[in-house]
């Protein structure tokens, strides 16, 4: 696992390989050279979008016929599934596309797959492509876990020129000289990113400020800075160095903005900057290079194949420590009883598996005892 002494570093392959597939989700497979056109042209609802009006006349009323058709056809996937007995559990690792709200996401594949529990496993913001975990059913448990805490971006930075949202979306506030920026500069001052240190999100986030998202602040008017909190940054590679454009690869921990991070190196180097694109290569146990677009999940679904492309539910918890229960433990858990420990060293939180390597959930030692936590399934 990366941090601490033993941090590890990121072989030279892992990098490569999900740095092609990031060009397959920023250009939608176009010429490398188009890339940036194409991604700006084909972004829709930004973030700190100020909210649409509301369509009326006839296009209201086709669009809510388009909704009700929708809804209709979720229903009946849902009752489909549901006569069938085959309620989908699992994780799919799908490919966001720019301009979509991670939210949104999560509503298209609900009508996909005909359930109402799904969930995101970490918000994507909209102008930015790449990986995007998507939790069903029980697995909507499993979403704030530890093991979605490593994440790994490809990012374009753009000096020059500062924004309000600290992206190529918002509006410029401030322009400055890039002529004085070298390689060995922006190299040297990549160092001082590295490690724990202290980040200052972006106004234009979702970061809560008084109970508050802090973008519906910035929308508002309201002059309400997020406070500063540590994150995590466990190594920096560049990758293109053209003035003023900057591309490199970042690994980092939940909770950091590669945005601010944009910002911050800006105003070290004496000059100005922002983040020109985004792409998510990896969260967790999930990499680009097997994640689905909307087209694949919709092919999936005509074939009603989703048990093919589902990863366990027990995925991101890989790097906790397992215990196997016997057929009374299991009976024990299904319950919500505690059982004494038997075993020495296993401290903490731990899965829970059944005599026949079931994934029944998580259990809690407290002092001498298990505790299950989370809870899967009946009880039989």
């Amino acid at each position: 696992m990366p941090g601490g002494s033993g941090r590890r570093r990121i072989q030279r392959t892992e990098w490569r390989d999900e740095g092609q597939c990031a060009h397959r989700a920023w250009s939608g497979r176009r010429p490398h050279r188009e890339r940036f056109r194409w991604w700006r042209a084909s972004a829709r609802g930004r973030l700190h979008d100020q909210q649409r009006p509301r369509a009326r006349g006839k296009a209201a009323h086709t669009g809510g016929a388009q909704r009700d058709q929708n809804r209709g056809s979720s229903r009946i996937r849902a009752a489909n599934y549901a006569l069938a007995g085959t309620a989908r559990s699992g994780f799919l690792n799908v490919l966001k596309a720019p301009g979509e709200t991670s939210h949104s996401v999560v509503g298209r594949i609900r009508r996909l797959i005909g359930q109402r529990r799904v969930g995101h496993a970490g918000t994507l913001d909209p102008a930015a492509a790449g990986v995007l975990p998507i939790a069903v059913g029980s697995a909507t448990r499993f979403t704030m876990v530890t093991g979605w805490n490593l994440k790994i971006y490809w990012a374009d930075i753009c000096f020059g020129s500062a924004t309000d949202t600290d992206d190529a979306e918002g509006r410029v506030i401030a322009t400055a000289d890039v002529e004085h920026i070298g390689l060995s500069q922006i190299e040297e001052s990549l160092g001082s990113f590295l490690g724990e240190l202290v980040q200052r999100p972006p106004i234009y986030s979702a970061v809560r400020v008084d109970g508050r998202r802090s973008y519906r602040n910035a929308r508002s008017g309201l002059a309400r800075p997020p406070k500063e909190r540590s994150v995590t940054v466990d190594a920096i590679r560049i990758v293109g160095w053209s003035a003023p454009m900057l591309s490199v690869l970042v690994q980092c921990r939940s909770g950091t903005y590669i945005r601010s991070l944009a910002r911050d190196l800006g105003e070290i180097l004496g000059s100005a900057a922002h983040l020109a694109a985004l792409v998510r290569l990896r969260v967790g146990p999930f990499s680009i290079i097997d994640a689905l677009s909307y087209e694949e999940l919709e092919a999936v679904a005509n074939r009603n194949s989703w048990d093919e492309i589902l990863w366990p539910s027990d995925v991101p918890l890989r790097g906790v420590p397992a215990l196997f229960a016997s057929e009374e433990r299991e009976r024990d858990f299904g319950h919500g009883r505690f059982w004494a420990v038997s075993t020495k060293g296993t401290a903490g939180q731990a899965r829970v598996y059944g005599h026949d390597g079931e994934f029944l959930g998580l259990a809690d030692r407290i002092e001498e005892q298990w505790r299950p936590s989370v809870v899967l399934g009946s009880p039989t």
